[in-house]
């Protein structure tokens, strides 16, 4: 009988043990989980263009530099690499030369994010133009 109440007892004092040391850890878990606030979150932007390359950039009118085909909500930014000849206005219009959102300028080694293009919106262009008296070769990152 003394065996089976020290067994008990051990049982007992061990169930007691376990149950204090996961309650702590409940409750700081809940507390740094902030599940009431997911539908406050900002929905995330993902970038579908992803381009590098030269560009011959005018400085009379606006130069198409990519296109794409939207899917889903699009801001692309847009990077003016460092060394090139100085700053560029971007700008992007729809299948009809429409402009979407505002003119960016970017001065070398800098980038800009794009105003959002809505989803589905068809095909859309990035354009640059470079400032008066700096037309030429640019290299331009877009993702």
């Amino acid at each position: 009988m003394r065996k089976i109440m020290s067994l008990f007892q051990k049982i007992l004092i061990s169930l007691l043990c376990i149950t204090l040391a996961a309650s702590p850890v409940t409750a700081m878990a809940s507390a740094d989980n902030p599940v009431d606030n997911v539908g406050e979150q900002e929905p995330i932007k993902l970038r579908r263009v992803f381009w590098s390359g030269t560009a011959y950039v005018s400085d009379t009118a606006y130069t198409n530099i990519t296109s794409s085909n939207n899917l889903f909500d699009d801001n692309p930014k847009v990077t003016n690499s460092a060394g090139n000849a100085g700053k560029l206005s971007f700008r992007i219009v729809d299948k009809d030369g429409e402009p979407i959102g505002s003119v960016k300028v970017c001065i070398d080694g800098y980038s800009v994010t794009m105003d959002t293009v809505p989803f589905n919106s068809g095909t859309y262009t990035l354009q640059a133009k470079a400032d008066s008296g700096k037309a030429g070769s640019y290299y331009i990152t877009i993702d």
